[in-house]
């Protein structure tokens, strides 16, 4: 075997690889809020599933119920939305099958939010006033480069610590999108301090490198179902 045929083929399982590693996926997002004494009062879960740059992710719901004993909050998926950016078009299903029909039609990704959905391969700028760097620190085993961006929101002090992680470049979800391409790395969670107490916090959590046949065939019905618009 001719040596430029060896090297076609290695560049080819290269490519490959690193194709089957970061082109399909599924993200599990996680919102917490905080009180004034650091305690958790809210949790909001849900997950982002991708192919290539398509992705389709499960729109969160908050719920109330107030009764003697006090109020109760909890979360459901209100939604699905499906995102395609190169068509720049968002689609809302009530769930997430093959046989779903289109509730809702968006001609602009960024119509998204309307829905309650968050586009996170939006290339709008956020504006701070300051930024510092901070050194890397381990959380679980897992090694984070942070940033501290400092922004003064209605005469208040807001600072937002982003953590980035150099080993997961490449993939497509990820917050803060333009500053996480100016660095090379996907910024992955984000602390937000208000009056020096925190007051959110925003992490992804890296479920699967891959799909299931199912979600595979769900994307596929549903990317033929845009075709047919």
């Amino acid at each position: 075997m001719k040596m430029t045929t060896i090297f076609s083929l290695i560049i080819t399982l290269l490519l490959k690889s690193h194709y089957s590693e970061q082109a399909n996926g599924v993200v599990r997002v996680h919102v917490y809020f905080f009180d004034e004494n650091g305690s958790s009062t809210l949790d909001i879960t849900y997950k982002i599933l991708f192919k290539n740059k398509i992705s389709i992710q499960e729109v969160p719901l908050l719920r109330s119920i107030r009764d003697s004993s006090g109020e109760k909050i909890w979360v459901e998926i209100k939604h699905y939305s499906y995102l395609d950016p190169d068509k720049n078009v968002c689609y809302e299903y009530k769930n997430f099958s093959d046989t779903a029909k289109v509730m809702k039609y968006y001609s602009d990704i960024d119509s998204v939010s309307v829905g309650g959905g968050w586009n996170f391969q939006s290339s709008k700028k956020f504006e701070y006033d300051s930024s510092i760097n901070l050194k890397d620190t381990v959380i679980g085993d897992i090694q984070y480069s942070r940033i501290r961006l400092d922004k003064k929101i209605n005469g208040d002090n807001v600072y937002f610590y982003l953590y980035y992680r150099c080993d997961k470049k490449g993939i497509l979800v990820n917050l803060f999108k333009p500053l996480s391409d100016s660095i090379g790395c996907p910024i992955v969670r984000d602390d937000t301090f208000v009056k020096n107490k925190l007051f959110m916090t925003r992490e992804l959590e890296f479920i699967s490198d891959s799909l299931s046949l199912n979600e595979i065939k769900i994307f596929d019905v549903w990317s033929k179902n845009e075709r047919n618009k």
